[in-house]
């Protein structure tokens, strides 16, 4: 199965990128194709942490970021493709993590919301890709601390 992979982390400066394909979850054989960073521009960085901080943030940019996000999410899996000289109708599945704007952790360990913004409807519209989104957020409904995809790398 080939995976395109997408996070970008709470430095809000980039979009990390990168191809795979995986092998089953008896062998966890995985070999990395190609990987990329697409940086963001100031401008952008700033809205991102501005949306991020409770005392700036307006749920119409929290919007706006959302959408835009998700469009220059599904460029990144454009750009990381054409770097790799691969077709995009050989991925199956891409996965995002999305931009993490909020992540509140009660003092005791437990997470008591996270949010993650970069619309996976607008990956899958311009890709064509089935996408998958909230991975945070699946995480800590199960009871965990919003890391699924670090713990099987570890693995």
């Amino acid at each position: 199965m080939r995976i395109v992979g997408l996070m970008s982390g709470t430095s809000a400066d980039a979009i990390d990128a990168v191809v795979v394909d995986m092998g089953t979850a008896v062998d966890r054989d995985f070999k990395i194709l190609h990987g990329t960073t697409f940086q963001f521009d100031r401008p952008l960085q700033q809205r991102i942490h501005n949306v991020a901080d409770v005392s700036e943030s307006r749920i119409d940019e929290v919007c706006r970021l959302n959408r835009e996000l998700g469009i220059l999410f599904a460029e990144a899996v454009i750009g990381v493709m054409q770097e790799a000289r691969l077709s995009l109708d050989t991925v199956d599945l891409i996965g995002c993590s999305g931009q993490t704007i909020w992540h509140d952790v009660h003092p005791t360990g437990e997470v008591n919301a996270t949010l993650q913004i970069a619309a996976s409807t607008e990956i899958t519209h311009r890709t064509g890709i089935t996408t998958i989104g909230d991975l945070r957020t699946a995480d800590v409904a199960a009871g965990g601390h919003g890391a699924p995809l670090t713990a099987y790398v570890d693995w």
